[in-house]
């Protein structure tokens, strides 16, 4: 490969890691402009264009702890859909249960045993 097209593949990695970072920190905002929190629904997607950018990012320090910390922001975030729940000091969990009701359901019943089974 050409070094001069590694040289615009890396830059190109750079750019889109920057503009990952962005969405983060748009997404972090989004607390108070409902605009902004559009950009907090993909924070997976940001961790898998930050890993490329990082090792595009040799040699570049602060790109690389800027790009590091992002990437350590998307794993914290993350990382709690994928661990166990903790046991509950009450002994029983809180469960949160939607129902979706079609508007020709006529009879409850399946659904009031299903609720009272949970």
């Amino acid at each position: 490969m050409p070094s001069s097209l590694l040289l615009r593949l890396q830059r190109l990695l750079r750019a889109i890691g920057w503009l990952a970072v962005a969405g983060l920190l748009l997404g972090e905002i989004g607390r108070w402009w409902w605009l902004a929190e559009l950009f907090s629904h993909f924070v997976v997607f940001y961790l898998a264009l930050l890993v490329p950018a990082i090792f595009a990012s040799r040699g570049r320090q602060l790109t690389l702890a800027v790009f590091s910390l992002a990437l350590i922001s998307c794993v914290a975030r993350l990382l709690p859909f994928y661990l166990p729940a903790a046991p509950s000091v009450f002994g029983r969990t809180l469960s949160v249960d939607t129902v979706n009701l079609h508007w020709q359901a006529e009879d409850p019943a399946p659904l009031v045993a299903w609720l009272q089974q949970e």
